[in-house]
């Protein structure tokens, strides 16, 4: 269909002429010298002698004037300019994106499109008629693009905007920015009189609001805006970060934590499950109540791997009513589970309950490959019990084969300062797990020369109280808040039914009044009413990191007394989610001495995604022309990657791809090379913002836009007096002819000629000179 502007503006167009000249003198300095020639003409002739009468002479003078104008006229190369004026033009942009499908209100049926229309159509299209009469109309469309609106009769307007759907393909996304700036600069410097933006200021794609606003200011070209839709946010509830081990074991407690946030759903309930996808089973739930209109809440799920190789955890939350975007309700976990023993030193100075009964729980165990010593064992013990050891090993390296070293109120003066420093460097090079299990003999009170125990402890060991501990007639460890993150300490199904066995455990009768933990370290559970010298409960159980390990310190060696009437259901429970937990950095980590790794975890479409990857010197010399990663991802074709090494750091190798679709992609080191290759990384590549991803009014948006370009800002339902705002109308140039130059013409010659001529032949009949 062609486009009817142009006919429209030339059926409204008139025609305006304009003189102009090239003449540079200041208008004062142009007036004097009229005067002057004036004046000295006149009197020349009227001082001269001759027969002439004075109306002859002022007949003569009157000749010699008109030539002298003429002359000056063809100096000044006086002009005149034709142009064809119309309308000023008024655009009214539309906006058909699928986000103006939505309800105008939260309670409407009708939709924001619907009361856009009704603005242009009622009443025979009113609102346009009464604005033909001072404005040219540009109407246009805005979805992907822009499409313009080329027939305003009243039959053809209304049956084409009744048709107009706001689902289809086109309007998949909103370039409001782009259609802004577009109706501004499309005709260069005839610029329209106002904008009109029907819309819900929602902009998905090409240029934002900011940005087209900074075009119509900085043009002078006002935007009358009219906002359609709510500015309550729907109902939506998503997942918005996910945090889990990707390393675990078989039968290991694994907790994933998820941030649940929520806007518009307060007083609902969120369902929240863990899916595993290869055997489609839920296999853990948890319900959130949701008590806010913008909530957040970080959310822990545990699950309980039960077979090795690579598990697919999908976390869901059920979408709430009138909730429209629910791509975000469901992030994908991946977990890789190793079916292997627990390698745990397990050292005591004495032959206590608690040392007896964990010895006989981690002997039974098959999970566990156990090694224990006895600084009092009988001389042949080593010879009755293969598990046990004659001496610890003294070796620099002889603590390497053990992921787990738990020591029992040992004493430390048997031993040598050198095995303490390899205790330590179990913990903080090679990421193994340490337990200091207090007892009323040493530990911590002969510690504090101990300066590697020293650097370990959780608890600052020159700070234990009296020596020997403290005695009580009965008491429960108090979980702290941080406990209920610590899966370890999970002794039920579920959270909830965890608290309730905590709370029923058998009592415990002593412990170690610890007087401060250190500053790094995470206080699990405390006594219920002992406390320190600063008014703080004792701390029973704490851990803390220390380099790459993990150390676990228990104020008491009573652990055993969870057995009373039930066995070894809470104790093994315990102890071996304990013991695999610390575990994991050194175990897990020694198989994949390799880590692939990305600057983040998402990426904007277009955004470079860089792989690192650092190898070991040793295995440097068997790689050579690049190792390979591989790349998967839901409904995109396999893609390879060369990493290759960086010439400044060759045990960096590195690879860059800024090509990557939209989608959520794995990357798999695929090297026959590596004996043991890295773990698997994940990361999204992102699409703009959708349609849908907020669905209330820019109100805000759409005010600055229409304040700070000097135009005003409506609602819907106060649209009708968009009309008086807009601004005087002032017609504008449409079509500049080439300018007729008057000075150039021959007559223009021809009468300059003509006068002189004739005032000659008049002087010559009265005979004058």
């Amino acid at each position: 269909m062609p486009n009817l502007w142009p006919l429209l503006a030339q059926a409204a167009s008139q025609t305006e002429r304009e003189i102009f000249t090239h003449w540079t003198w200041a208008p004062w300095a142009t007036v004097l010298f009229a005067v002057l020639v004036i004046v000295g003409i006149g009197y020349l002739y009227s001082r001269e002698t001759s027969p002439a009468g004075r109306a002859y002479r002022v007949l003569l003078a009157t000749l010699r004037l008109v030539a002298i104008a003429l002359v000056l006229v063809m100096i000044s190369e006086l002009m005149v300019s034709t142009s064809q004026t119309g309308l000023p033009r008024l655009v009214v942009l539309l906006d058909r994106s699928a986000s103006m499908n939505l309800p105008a209100a939260n309670a409407s049926n009708e939709s924001r499109l619907d009361l856009a229309r009704q603005l242009l159509v009622a009443d025979q299209a009113e609102w346009i008629r009464q604005l033909e009469s001072r404005y040219e109309i540009d109407l246009r469309l805005v979805g992907d693009g822009t499409q313009p609106i080329d027939s305003l009769a009243d039959d053809q307007l209304t049956g084409e905007l009744e048709t107009l759907d706001a689902d289809e393909a086109a309007a998949r996304t909103s370039r409001l920015g782009d259609a802004l700036s577009a109706a501004i600069d499309q005709r260069g410097d005839v610029l329209p009189a106002a904008v009109v933006l029907l819309s819900d200021g929602r902009t998905t794609a090409g240029r934002s609001l900011d940005e087209a606003r900074q075009v119509a200011r900085r043009r002078g070209v006002p935007v009358y805006a009219v906002g359609y839709g709510t500015v309550d946010e729907p109902a939506d509830l998503r997942i918005a970060n996910l945090l889990a081990q990707t390393n675990a074991f078989k039968d290991d407690l694994l907790a994933i934590n998820v941030t649940l946030e929520s806007t518009s759903a307060a007083g609902q309930t969120a369902q929240l499950q863990v899916r595993d996808v290869a055997e489609n089973k839920i296999v853990a739930s948890k319900s959130v109540e949701i008590d806010t209109a913008r909530f957040s809440k970080t959310v822990q799920l545990v699950v309980e791997p039960n077979r090795s190789g690579e598990i697919t955890y999908v976390v869901e939350v059920a979408p709430v009513a009138d909730e429209t975007d629910l791509a975000n309700n469901r992030k994908q976990h991946v977990v890789t589970v190793r079916d292997q023993a627990v390698r745990v030193l397990l050292a005591a100075g004495y032959p206590n309950y608690e040392y007896r009964y964990l010895k006989n729980l981690l002997d039974r165990d098959r999970s566990f490959e156990l090694t224990s010593y006895l600084q009092e064992a009988d001389l042949d013990s080593a010879s009755q019990d293969e598990t046990t050891i004659r001496q610890l090993p003294l070796e620099e390296d002889g603590l390497d084969p053990f992921e787990v070293i738990v020591l029992i109120d040992l004493n430390p003066r048997l031993l040598p300062p050198r095995w303490w420093q390899s205790v330590e460097r179990h913990v903080v090079d090679q990421g193994g797990g340490l337990v200091l299990v207090a007892g009323p003999r040493y530990f911590p009170w002969a510690y504090t020369n101990t300066s590697s125990v020293a650097t370990l402890s959780p608890i600052v060991v020159g700070g234990a109280g009296r020596s020997g501990g403290q005695t009580d007639t009965g008491y429960q460890p108090q979980l702290t808040p941080l406990a209920e993150e610590t899966t370890s300490l999970q002794l039920g199904p579920t959270a909830s039914d965890s608290q309730t066995i905590w709370r029923q455990l058998p009592p415990l009768y002593w412990y170690v009044a610890a007087d401060t933990p250190k500053p790094a370290a995470r206080v699990l559970a405390t006594h219920p009413t002992a406390r320190t010298t600063t008014g703080a409960p004792v701390p029973l159980m704490a851990e803390q990191y220390v380099g790459a390990g993990r150390v676990l310190y228990h104020g008491f060696d009573s652990t055993w007394r969870w057995r009373f009437r039930v066995g070894d259901v809470y104790f093994a429970r315990y102890w071996g989610q304990t013991l695999r937990q610390l575990a994991r950095s050194k175990a897990l980590n020694q198989q994949t001495p390799l880590q692939l790794v990305l600057d983040r975890p998402r990426y904007e479409l277009g955004q470079p995604v860089r792989f690192r990857m650092r190898v070991d010197s040793k295995q440097l010399a068997s790689l050579s022309g690049g190792l390979q990663v591989l790349l998967t991802a839901d409904d995109q074709p396999n893609r390879r990657v060369t990493l290759n090494p960086s010439k400044a750091m060759p045990e960096e190798w590195q690879a860059v791809l800024s090509d990557l679709p939209p989608g959520q992609y794995r990357a798999t080191v695929a090297d026959s090379r590596l004996e043991s290759p890295p773990e698997a990384v994940e990361f999204q590549v992102m699409t703009p913002p959708g349609e849908f991803a907020d669905t209330t009014m820019n109100q805000t948006g759409l005010e600055q836009l229409a304040e700070q370009t000097y135009g005003k800002f409506y609602m819907a339902d106060s649209s009708n007096q968009l009309a008086d705002d807009l601004p005087k109308a002032q017609r504008v140039p449409l079509e500049t002819l080439p300018p007729v130059e008057l000075w150039n013409q021959w007559w223009m010659l021809a009468a300059i000629t003509g006068c002189l001529s004739l005032e000659w032949i008049l002087r010559k009949r009265r005979a004058m000179l």
